[in-house]
């Protein structure tokens, strides 16, 4: 039989110091359980951004006729926002863009490994032959403001801007050419006194 332990009763200072030690531990738990959630949200935020900027570095790759193997993993890419794998085909140039997210292929795979179960779908109905297409990168569906306005300054050039003036003069020339009572309000120009014509106050 095991010997009986008693406790011996704490007095009233040792009461009151566990008391105040289990508030402090309490609220040091509270912020710990807090701190924890922020550094594993920082390090979710990271790592995506790791995995985005390894998805730029293939399309850089890529675009500058490197090796496409290695390759991001499609989870990797998925998770980084860029869930579009765009391809060519080098017989008819057509372009197409393949959903990762819809792709039934292992997620720990890379993507390059998507080449050999892709073929033209053009190319096979004109010439029933299986063309392999090449990828060309990987791309975000949902692009943020500033590619939004990359894009649209691309896609309109350098010169945009001085056509688009060129096409307002025309306009404002054509307008000018009308007979006055046809000119709309803001073409009329207010007349303006010259300091000769004033008139001259009196002294008096």
């Amino acid at each position: 039989m095991s010997p009986r332990v008693i406790q011996m009763p704490l007095s009233g200072g040792d009461r009151k110091h566990f008391a105040r030690e289990l508030r402090r531990v309490e609220s040091l738990h509270a912020e710990f359980v807090k701190r924890v959630d922020a550094a594993y949200a920082a390090a979710k935020d990271q790592l995506r951004l790791a995995h985005r900027l390894e998805c730029e570095e293939w399309n850089a790759r890529l675009f500058l006729g490197g090796d496409e193997a290695p390759s991001p993993a499609l989870a990797d890419a998925i998770d980084a926002g860029a869930t579009l794998l765009k391809v060519k085909c080098n017989a008819c140039r057509a372009t197409r863009r393949v959903d990762l997210t819809h792709v039934i292929w292992p997620r720990k795979n890379q993507v390059h490994t998507l080449r050999p179960n892709l073929f033209c779908e053009p190319c096979k109905v004109t010439t029933d032959h299986k063309v392999r297409p090449m990828p060309v990168g990987l791309f975000d569906p949902n692009p943020g403001p500033e590619a939004t306005a990359k894009a649209v300054r691309r896609r309109n050039g350098p010169g945009a801007s001085r056509i688009l003036y060129r096409c307002l003069t025309a306009a404002r020339f054509e307008q000018s050419e009308r007979p006055r009572s046809m000119q709309p309000h803001f073409l009329e120009r207010p007349a303006t006194r010259s300091r000769g014509n004033m008139p001259r106050r009196s002294c008096s």
